[in-house]
């Protein structure tokens, strides 16, 4: 959790070079060397593995803590991908754009943001290729003008999520 910029891409760029070198190995058992030369053993999806999903038009709700009002915003072109990094950890990117409800485009303003997500992600199988999948949560907007500053916002609040489980 507490990767910085340079961290992430080179985990990245080694599950990327795992997944090249699964083809090597056999039997349901995977290891995958860490940076540091230690083996972890893992099963599931091979790290270095991606998924893609796209969503042409899709529901997003937004609930409001502070007025406890649920929000439905309409999401098109979304695309969504993950790609397995550690045999615990994800690397997650989604684009798209959100509309607001009709009848309240005038009264909501969107700006550009750069936001901290904490959730849990919950896909049940429907079928052998569909899935239904939620995403609950919460988003902290980072604070700060430049990347630096939002690099530090986050970090400063992972220390506190992280503290607050020990």
């Amino acid at each position: 959790l507490d990767d910085n910029e340079f961290e992430r891409q080179q985990r990245i760029e080694l599950a990327k070079e795992h997944n090249n070198q699964l083809r090597y190995q056999s039997g349901k058992t995977k290891i995958f060397v860490e940076k540091d030369g230690k083996q972890s053993p893992y099963f599931g999806m091979p790290i270095g593995g991606v998924h893609n999903w796209n969503y042409r038009d899709a529901p997003f709700s937004e609930y409001a803590l502070k007025t406890g009002r649920a929000c439905q915003w309409q999401a098109k072109d979304v695309e969504w991908t993950e790609m397995k990094v550690h045999k615990d950890r994800w690397a997650l990117s989604v684009t798209g754009t959100l509309y607001p409800p009709k009848g309240m485009a005038a009264t909501v303003k969107l700006e550009e943001q750069e936001s901290l997500i904490v959730a849990d992600q919950i896909a049940t199988k429907l079928s052998p290729n569909s899935y239904h999948v939620a995403l609950r949560g919460v988003k902290v907007p980072l604070m700060g003008g430049n990347s630096y500053q939002r690099e530090e916002s986050r970090r400063g609040l992972l220390s506190k999520i992280i503290d607050s489980f020990a």
